[in-house]
């Protein structure tokens, strides 16, 4: 379940308010050797990115996955 919490950054204590949950996950964090957050929010805190995971065998998660290309302006170049 990913959850939220309203902070207080002022002063010297770091002030956690309640939590509320707002949707469930099911994340991996290690599938594919990956150990980081399987998650990202956008800086308005609207959107989310999640890394789900996948059961290898299932040809409908298979259909479900898709490729991000990283610098791809690199290789217009070439």
């Amino acid at each position: 379940m990913l959850t939220v919490a309203q902070v207080n950054g002022e002063g010297q204590a770091f002030q956690p308010g309640p939590s509320k949950a707002l949707f469930p996950i099911r994340a991996s964090q290690m599938e594919g050797g990956y150990s980081g957050w399987p998650y990202a929010v956008s800086r308005d805190g609207l959107r989310f990115l999640v890394m789900l995971g996948t059961d290898a065998g299932s040809p409908a998660a298979a259909a479900e996955l898709i490729n991000v290309e990283v610098n791809w302006t690199a290789a217009l170049g070439r």
